[in-house]
C-alpha cells in the first residue's frame, strides 16, 4: 500500500496543484537563497526561481514535480518533491553547496536523472541516438533487411544493443538513450554475436533489432543521404564519412585497413583482429556516444563499417561491415 501523506492526501484537483506548487517552491527557495514568494498557486516553480538561477551550480537541474519517490529505479511507495537533473552525480564528488537535501524544511526530496528532456522526432534518421534498455548511448546505424522477411532490422553495435552481462533477445531498444533516461521504445533486440573476452580474437562488434514500426526511421543518413550497395572493403587512404549521434557529420581517412588491437571497456579487454583506423579531418572522426554509427565512402556512399570505438589523437575504430552482413544474413535496405 503506498504510504501517500496525510496533508496531500486530504486535498484534490486544484487544490493538490496549489499545495505541490507551494512545496515545490519553497524547495527551489532552498536551493538558491532566495525569499519566500507570496503568490504561489499559479506561477511554476522554476518560473519562481530568480533571474539567472540556470547559470548558477544547479544548471543541471531540468524539472521538477511532485510524486512518487524511486530508489534505485523502484517506487517505494513514499511521495516527495522530484528534482529532475539531466546527470546523477553521486554525493561523494558534489561539495556539501552543491547536494541537494533529503529534506527541505521537512519535505523529502528525491534526484532523478532523465537527461535533456526532447521532444520523441519522427522520423529518426541513422545515427540518431539509441541505447538498450539498461545501457548507455550509441548510434543507429543503418536499417538491414532478411531475405522473405518483410521486417527492418536496426543493426548497430553489440555493446550499444546488446550490453555484455545484461541483454537478451527481446530486450527494448530505445530512442534518446541511456539507463536513467526517459526512452520511447523503438525496437526489439533480436540477434547479437557475444564479444569475447577470453582472449579469442573479435572480428566484429554489431547486433541486429527489428523495428516495431518501419514508419518511425528514416534510412537516410543526415546529410550524407542513403546508405549504398553493394558494400566496399577498407582501403588506405580511403575517405570516409560518418554521422553519430555525439559528434554528428565528420571526415576521415582509412589509415590502416587490418588492424589488431585489445580494446577495453569497464575494465574488461576485448582482442579484436582485422578492424579499420581512422583517423578524423579537422577532429576526432567519433566519440563516446558514436558507436554503431555507420561509416560510408566519401565520394559513393557504399557501407564500410561500424564505429566501434576509439583512441587518443582523433583516431576511432570500425568493425568492417562485410563479416557483419555475412553474419546475420541481412543486406542493407535500398
Amino acid at each position: 500500500m503506498l504510504r501517500i501523506d496525510p496533508i496531500w492526501s486530504r486535498h484534490c484537483g486544484d487544490r493538490q496543484r496549489q499545495l505541490a506548487s507551494s512545496w515545490k517552491i519553497e524547495v527551489i527557495n532552498y536551493l538558491t537563497g532566495a525569499r519566500r514568494g507570496d503568490d504561489t498557486s499559479e506561477r511554476s516553480a522554476l518560473s519562481h526561481a530568480p533571474f539567472g538561477w540556470k547559470q548558477s551550480r544547479w544548471m543541471n537541474l531540468v524539472g521538477m514535480g511532485f510524486g512518487a519517490k524511486e530508489t534505485a529505479g523502484a517506487i517505494t511507495g513514499d511521495v516527495a518533491v522530484r528534482l529532475y537533473v539531466r546527470r546523477k552525480v553521486p554525493q561523494a564528488r558534489l561539495s556539501p553547496a552543491n547536494r541537494i537535501p533529503a529534506r527541505v524544511n521537512g519535505i523529502p526530496t528525491d534526484v532523478i536523472a532523465i537527461g535533456t528532456p526532447r521532444f520523441h522526432d519522427r522520423p529518426l534518421k541513422l545515427g540518431a541516438g539509441i541505447s538498450h534498455v539498461q545501457g548507455g548511448q550509441g548510434s543507429l546505424g543503418c536499417i538491414v533487411t532478411k531475405p522473405g522477411d518483410d521486417s527492418w532490422y536496426i543493426l548497430s553495435a553489440c555493446h550499444v544493443l546488446a550490453p555484455a552481462g545484461i541483454a537478451k533477445v527481446g530486450d527494448e531498444i530505445n530512442e534518446r538513450p541511456g539507463a536513467n533516461n526517459a526512452g520511447a521504445a523503438i525496437a526489439t533486440l533480436t540477434e547479437f554475436e557475444p564479444l569475447k573476452a577470453d582472449g579469442t580474437a573479435n572480428t566484429f562488434d554489431a547486433a541486429i533489432a527489428r523495428l516495431d514500426d518501419k514508419a518511425s526511421v528514416s534510412p537516410t543518413i543526415p546529410k550524407i543521404g542513403v546508405p549504398q550497395s553493394p558494400i566496399v572493403d577498407a582501403t588506405l587512404y580511403q575517405s570516409v564519412r560518418k554521422f553519430g549521434a555525439e559528434s554528428l557529420a565528420t571526415i576521415g581517412v582509412v589509415t590502416d585497413p587490418v588492424f589488431e588491437t585489445s580494446v577495453t571497456a569497464a575494465g574488461q579487454p576485448y582482442l579484436f583482429t582485422d578492424i579499420i583506423v581512422v583517423k578524423g579531418a579537422g577532429g576526432p572522426f567519433s566519440r563516446g556516444g558514436d558507436s554503431g554509427a555507420v561509416a560510408v565512402d566519401a565520394m559513393s556512399n557504399r557501407a564500410v563499417g561500424l564505429v566501434i570505438g576509439g583512441g587518443t589523437q582523433g583516431r576511432s575504430f570500425l568493425s568492417p561491415i562485410r563479416p557483419v552482413l555475412q553474419r546475420f544474413g541481412v543486406q542493407l535496405l535500398q
